[in-house]
Order: C-alpha cells, then sequence, then structure tokens
C-alpha cells in the first residue's frame, strides 16, 4: 500500500488487524505499507497473515480530520 498525493504534508498511518492491535505504524512525507509488521506483533519474518486490515490515516498539520478504512492483504 503507498499513499500517494500528500502535497508536501506529513502524515501519520496506522495499520490494525481484525481483534484491534496495531500492527503497523508510519509517519512522514512518503508513507508505504508492505505487509509487515513494524509493531512488535509479528509471525516468523515479519509477514502479516492475509487478511483485512483496518487503517486510521490523519494529516499531522492544522488539518485534524481522522480518515479510516479497510485494506485486504493478499498474496
Amino acid at each position: 500500500m503507498l499513499v500517494t498525493g500528500l502535497g508536501g504534508r506529513t502524515a501519520k498511518l496506522a495499520i490494525y488487524n481484525r481483534w484491534g492491535n496495531k500492527v503497523f505504524t508510519g509517519e512522514g512525507g512518503s508513507l508505504s505499507w508492505d505487509g509487515k509488521a513494524n509493531t512488535g506483533l509479528s509471525f516468523g519474518n515479519g509477514v502479516l497473515p492475509a487478511a483485512t486490515y483496518y487503517y486510521t490515516f490523519e494529516f499531522l498539520d492544522k488539518d485534524k480530520r481522522v480518515l479510516t478504512g479497510f485494506v485486504a492483504l493478499q498474496y
């Protein structure tokens, strides 16, 4: 998953599994997720199982809206 079109703004992305455990967090001007956990909750080589994951996305400037949705991870 690659987040594009940020226009130089910084943002924060968090990915959660179906139980609500945070499995990924990223922050900055370029955000991407390759299906690996970076929060300590991982399996084997860090690759998460194919499933539906939920995300929150928010800009880190004056726009305080939090966008939410889901992404299906398939291999």
